[in-house]
C-alpha cells in the first residue's frame, strides 16, 4: 500500500485512553453535581480507594489521582451550587455584592498550592505537610469564631453542646496551627531554643490555668472576646508542644499534627452535621495516629519521651577530641566492591538531598552483573518521614524484592562483605545500642559495625539530624568517602566499570 494513505495510528492510539478518562471524570462530576447523596458516596469511596491503593507497591502511583478525583467530586459541585445561588440572589437584588473576592481567594489558593507543591523538593515534604496542617488549623479556629458570632448574635436559645463543639474546634485548630508553624521553623533550624524543665513547667501550668479559666468563662457568658482569649491561650500549647522535642523526633510530631488537623475537621463536621467532613476528618485523624504509633515503634520510644526528649539529656562536660578516620577516594572504594560477594546499601536523607538514587541503582546493577548479591536496607524512619527512602528508590525503579527490612538485614550483616552507607547517619549509629544517655538510645539501627567492611559516604564529618557524633566512622573496618553522594556513586561506578 502507498505510504501516502497510511493513517498515523501512533498519534491516535493514546486518544481512546484519554477520552475514556475524560468520560469517567465527567460522569463522576456530573452525578455528584445533580445528586448530593451520590456526591458524598463517591467522595468517600474514592478517598478510601486511594488509601487502599497505598497498600500495593504497584498501585500506589495512582492513589494521588484517585484522591484528587474524590476531592473534586466534593468541592466542584458544591462550589458550582454556591456560585449559582449567589448569582440568583445577586440578580434578584437580595445581595448587594456577588462575592467576587471569595472566588478570587479560592482561585488564588489553588494556584499557590499547586506552585508550592510543585516547587518543593522531596527532602522538604515534612515542612510542606506541616505548613498545610497549619492552614487547616487556622481555618478551623477562624470558623469557630465566626460560628460563635452567629449564635451569640441570634436571639434563640443555644444548647451547651453547640458551644462545646465550637470551643473544641477552635482549641484543636489553634494548637494545630501554632504547633505546625513551629514544627516548620524547627525543621528549618530557624528556632533552636529549648526551655529548661523548670521554665517549661511554669509556662505549662500558667497557660493551662488560663485556658481552663477562659473556657469556663466562655461557657458561663458566651462572647467573642472570651472565645478568642481561650483560643489564643490554647495556641500557646502548640508552641510548648514543639519546643522540648529533640531534633530527631520532629518528623514524628509532624505526623501527630496531621492527626490533629483531621480531628479539627471532625469537630466542624459534627457541628455542621456534615458526614463528609466527619468521615474524611476521621480518616485523616486515625491514619495520622496510626502513623505516629508506627513511628514510635520504629524508634522504640513513647510519646511522652518524644515530647520531653530534651529534658532527658544529661548535661555533661564533654571534651571534644578529633579522632582519626580512614579516608579513601571513590576509585579506591571500587576495589572493595569489586571483590565483594554480598553488599548492603543503606540510603539515608543525604542520598535524597544529593538525588543519588539513580547512580546507586546503576551501581547495584553493575555489581549484580559481577555476580554480587546486592540489597537495600530500609529503615522504618529513615529520611524525614516513613517511606521516604521507599519513594526515593522507587524513582530509580529499584525492584521491591531488593529492599529488605531492618531485622532481615541485621541477621545477614555478619556475612556481608561491604555495607555502603550513603547519606545515612543516625540509623547506623552504634550509640543507639551502647550509650543510655544518648538522644537516640533504644532506636533500632542497622548494625553495620558487624560487617567486614563499611564504606561511609558523607559530605563531611558533621553530625546527623539528632546532633550527635557517630562512632561508626572511627572503627578500623570503616572507610570514609567524602563528597556529594551522587558524585561519589558516579565516581565509584566509573572506576568499577574499568576494573
Amino acid at each position: 500500500m502507498n505510504s501516502f494513505f497510511v493513517f498515523p495510528w501512533n498519534f491516535v492510539h493514546p486518544l481512546p485512553r484519554i477520552f475514556f478518562k475524560g468520560m469517567v471524570c465527567g460522569a463522576l462530576l456530573g452525578g455528584a453535581t445533580f445528586f448530593p447523596s451520590l456526591r458524598v458516596s463517591l467522595t468517600l469511596g474514592l478517598i478510601l480507594m486511594a488509601f487502599e491503593m497505598l497498600t500495593s507497591f504497584n498501585r500506589a502511583q495512582y492513589c494521588a489521582w484517585i484522591g484528587k478525583i474524590g476531592m473534586m467530586c466534593a468541592m466542584i459541585p458544591y462550589a458550582g451550587e454556591m456560585f449559582w445561588l449567589h448569582y440568583l440572589s445577586y440578580v434578584e437584588g437580595k445581595e448587594k455584592a456577588f462575592h467576587g473576592g471569595l472566588w478570587f481567594c479560592i482561585f488564588l489558593g489553588s494556584i499557590l498550592g499547586t506552585v508550592v507543591a510543585k516547587r518543593t523538593p522531596m527532602t522538604e515534604l515534612p515542612q510542606l505537610m506541616a505548613l498545610f496542617h497549619s492552614l487547616v488549623g487556622i481555618g478551623a479556629a477562624s470558623i469557630s469564631v465566626v460560628l460563635a458570632k452567629v449564635h451569640i448574635s441570634s436571639s434563640c436559645a443555644i444548647p451547651f453542646s453547640v458551644f462545646f463543639e465550637i470551643l473544641a474546634g477552635g482549641i484543636i485548630g489553634a494548637i494545630t496551627f501554632t504547633g505546625s508553624v513551629f514544627a516548620v521553623l524547627r525543621l528549618q533550624s530557624i528556632v533552636r531554643y529549648t526551655p529548661s524543665l523548670k521554665v517549661f513547667t511554669i509556662l505549662f501550668l500558667v497557660v493551662l490555668l488560663g485556658a481552663l479559666g477562659s473556657a469556663f468563662w466562655f461557657f458561663q457568658e458566651p462572647s467573642i472576646f472570651s472565645l478568642i482569649i481561650s483560643i489564643t491561650l490554647s495556641s500557646i500549647f502548640g508552641i510548648l508542644m514543639i519546643l522540648p522535642v529533640a531534633g530527631a523526633d520532629m518528623p514524628l510530631v509532624v505526623s501527630l499534627l496531621n492527626s490533629c488537623s483531621g480531628w479539627a475537621c471532625v469537630s466542624l463536621g459534627i457541628y455542621s452535621s456534615s458526614p463528609l467532613l466527619i468521615v474524611v476528618g476521621s480518616i485523616v485523624g486515625f491514619s495520622g495516629a496510626v502513623l505516629t504509633t508506627v513511628m514510635c515503634q520504629g524508634m522504640n520510644r513513647s510519646l511522652t519521651r518524644v515530647f520531653t526528649g530534651s529534658f532527658h539529656k544529661k548535661k555533661e562536660e564533654k571534651i571534644s577530641v578529633v579522632l582519626p578516620v580512614q579516608s579513601i577516594s571513590g576509585q579506591e572504594a571500587a576495589f572493595f566492591l569489586k571483590s565483594a560477594e554480598r553488599v548492603l546499601i543503606v540510603p539515608g536523607y543525604g542520598a535524597a538531598v544529593a538525588q543519588a538514587q539513580t547512580a546507586l541503582q546503576e551501581l547495584a546493577l553493575l555489581l549484580k552483573a559481577n555476580h554480587c548479591d546486592v540489597q537495600y536496607g530500609m529503615h522504618p524512619v529513615a529520611g524525614r518521614m516513613p517511606g521516604h527512602m521507599d519513594i526515593l528508590l522507587a524513582q530509580a525503579n529499584v525492584p521491591l524484592e531488593d529492599m529488605v527490612e531492618l531485622g532481615e538485614a541485621n541477621r545477614r550483616l555478619s556475612e556481608t562483605d561491604v555495607v555502603l552507607i550513603v547519606g545515612a547517619n543516625d540509623t547506623v549509629n552504634p550509640l543507639a545500642e551502647q550509650d543510655s544517655s544518648s538522644e537516640i538510645y533504644g532506636m533500632p539501627i542497622f548494625q553495620a559495625y558487624r560487617a567486614k567492611k563499611v564504606l561511609f559516604v558523607k559530605r563531611s564529618m558533621s553530625v546527623g539530624y539528632s546532633g550527635i557524633d557517630n562512632p561508626l566512622c572511627y572503627l578500623p573496618q570503616t572507610y570514609m568517602v567524602f563528597g556529594d553522594g551522587k558524585k561519589v556513586c558516579e565516581d565509584i561506578l566509573k572506576a568499577l566499570a574499568l576494573l
